[in-house]
């Protein structure tokens, strides 16, 4: 389902996707986290850049990523930014 609240400031829509993924959590964090990797699970994906690192050890990595995606149904690629944080359990 999909909600943009006008009301509290919000400029863009939010997007909410469900899925079943069958892979250990650590394959899916791997995955994830590894920007050269996207179009492995995403083939509307134009590509996706590391904008900002801001940790990366053995234990977390956070870090702010940007993507562009072509949807079939959709005229113009969409332009995503996200907030990235994983941390070992």
């Amino acid at each position: 389902s999909t909600k943009c609240v006008r009301d509290l400031g919000a400029e863009y829509p939010v997007v909410k996707a469900r899925g079943l993924i069958c892979a250990s959590a650590r394959e899916v964090v791997d995955l994830l986290k590894d920007s050269s990797k996207v179009s492995t699970y995403n083939k509307s994906s134009l590509g996706r850049k590391d904008q900002v690192v801001l940790t990366s050890n053995v234990d977390s990595v956070t870090k702010v990523m940007s993507s562009l995606t072509k949807p079939p149904i959709v005229r113009k690629p969409l332009e995503c930014v996200t907030l990235f944080y994983a941390r070992k359990l």
